[in-house]
């Protein structure tokens, strides 16, 4: 019998904070996929239905992720300043996801060779910020610039950011990079508002002396 998406969602994050506490306590390498399972309340077998690996425990997107900075998104308002609407949506949307954002950090910090998963992991942030830009026709091409550069953001201000600072100090190094970036504006047609009739083929793009 398949399980309801509710009742999944809910085991998917069981299983996650279950292994999520036994990393923090006992370090990633220290801790098995049998002792994740038990802690969890699950069965190996069930562990391996939810999860390919140990770091996909960690890495994994929520279920919900994808189809919550897309529900920012689409309640953004009409503006001629996109780059801000898109980086403040996908902000506010990293900053929502605290303990878990702060967890990943001190497991990269003690073993380096885990950003490789959690880079790949986020590839569907991509994907859902992509899909908001060809709403706004934004051109394809620019579409991947201006999505590759946020999350580029985001990521950098993830490895430079220490933990024990607080998620205040996250945020203002995300503000920081974004702030860099504000050429890449672009017009936002908004919910419930009529897409352009023509891609936008580009906003001024800042010019230094």
């Amino acid at each position: 019998m398949t399980e309801p998406g509710a009742v999944k969602t809910a085991r998917w994050r069981e299983i996650r904070r279950a292994a999520l506490d036994l990393f923090e306590d006992h370090g990633f390498a220290g801790v098995s996929v049998d002792e994740i399972a038990e802690a969890a309340g699950v069965s190996r077998r069930t562990f391996f239905n939810y999860f390919d690996s140990k770091a996909a425990a960690v890495f994994d997107p929520d279920p919900e992720e994808r189809r919550g900075l897309t529900r920012l998104l689409g309640s953004a308002p009409r503006t001629d300043d996109g780059w801000t609407v898109l980086t403040t949506s996908v902000r506010d949307y990293v900053l929502s996801q605290g303990p878990v954002v702060r967890a990943r950090r001190l497991l990269i910090r003690r073993d380096p060779a885990l950003e490789r998963s959690h880079h790949m992991a986020n590839t569907h942030f991509g994907t859902a910020i992509r899909q908001w830009l060809a709403e706004q026709a934004v051109e394809p091409y620019r579409a991947r610039i201006i999505s590759s550069v946020a999350l580029a953001v985001v990521r950098e201000a993830f490895l430079a950011w220490e933990p024990e600072d607080g998620m205040e100090a996250f945020a203002g190094l995300m503000d920081e990079g974004f702030r860099a970036a504000v050429g890449l504006s672009f017009p936002v047609a908004g919910a419930g508002c009529a897409s352009p009739s023509r891609p936008v083929r580009g906003a001024t793009v800042a010019r230094t002396a």
